[in-house]
């Protein structure tokens, strides 16, 4: 009899614990949706987006707002209050809008909870998500894979970092590492988010940019740096002290890829000492410039 009834006990627990994880997996992994409270309140609203409190001396901000300004000016569609991915462009990546949104807010554009709103019952899990202040998911990504579906005369493109085959590991591009930096700081852990910063200067910093698996430099690499940097200086301004002379080179060369039209080209590569911008400009591009050096306050 006693037997029987530690069994129907380990059974029972066996359930929950499935149970449990069903429902972990349910969060992490399966639902589709990212709740914004902010954008439900009856209140003016007030953006999610960071606002680290670091000090930032004698780095004078290397873009113009005026001529950002003209891009989303450019780039918007008020007919689906979304940001279209390029100049010319009848696409519009939702991923590319949770940045734009971002950047409008900086940039003290209204446009940004417009953008939002459009964007709000199709957010799904991303490591972007850091970018709105939101740390609460897991990490476990897959690697980006892109659905396009034709609305009318355009085009919409959605990323899902949940569906794909393989893994995402982090620390093989500079750009999710300094994602995952930001993730971790803003979930309390400093000292590992302080460990993995380091370990991008340490393995893709050449003096000029972070060198990936591509040939040329990815511009954005520049920009998550920046924002990265920029958090963990308002956790630790010590540590982010030292990385100082670093980032005066990555403004330097920053303040090298803004295009006439206000975006920033998504590459570029060094010739002789001098740098010579490549690629597109696009707004994931220009939005996560935006966020960077618009982004918290100190800047001068």
């Amino acid at each position: 009899m006693s037997s029987r009834r530690t069994y129907t006990i380990l059974g029972s627990l066996l359930i929950a614990l499935i149970v449990l994880e069903l429902i972990l997996v349910y969060v992490y992994h399966i639902n589709p949706g990212v709740n914004f409270p902010f954008l439900h309140s009856s209140k003016s609203p007030q953006g999610p987006f960071l606002n680290p409190s670091g000090s930032y001396p004698s780095l004078p901000t290397p873009v113009s707002a005026q001529l950002l300004e003209l891009y989303y000016n450019f780039t918007y569609n008020p007919s689906l209050n979304l940001v279209s991915s390029k100049p010319y462009s009848d696409v519009y990546s939702l991923q590319d809008n949770l940045l734009a949104a971002a950047a409008l807010y900086y940039l003290n554009d209204s446009r940004w909870l417009k953008v939002m709103n459009a964007l709000k019952s199709n957010l799904t899990p991303s490591p972007f998500l850091v970018l709105l202040n939101d740390s609460s998911f897991g990490w476990n990504f897959t690697c980006p894979e892109v659905e396009y579906v034709k609305e009318g005369p355009y085009v919409l493109a959605y990323v899902s970092y949940v569906n794909g085959s393989e893994p995402l590991e982090w620390y093989d591009f500079p750009n999710y590492s300094f994602l995952f930096a930001i993730y971790e700081a803003e979930r309390g852990h400093v000292n590992l988010a302080q460990q993995v910063f380091s370990r991008v200067i340490a393995n893709y910093w050449t003096g000029y940019g972070f060198k990936g698996q591509n040939r040329y430099y990815s511009s954005s690499d520049l920009a998550l740096a920046v924002i990265a940097w920029k958090i963990l200086a308002s956790y630790n301004q010590t540590f982010a002290d030292r990385y100082l002379p670093l980032m005066k080179s990555v403004y330097n060369v920053s303040s090298k890829l803004q295009s006439p039209i206000g975006g920033f080209f998504s590459e570029y590569e060094v010739v002789n000492g001098t740098i010579v911008p490549l690629g597109d400009v696009n707004t994931e591009t220009t939005s996560l410039f935006t966020i960077a050096f618009l982004m918290g306050n100190g800047t001068s």
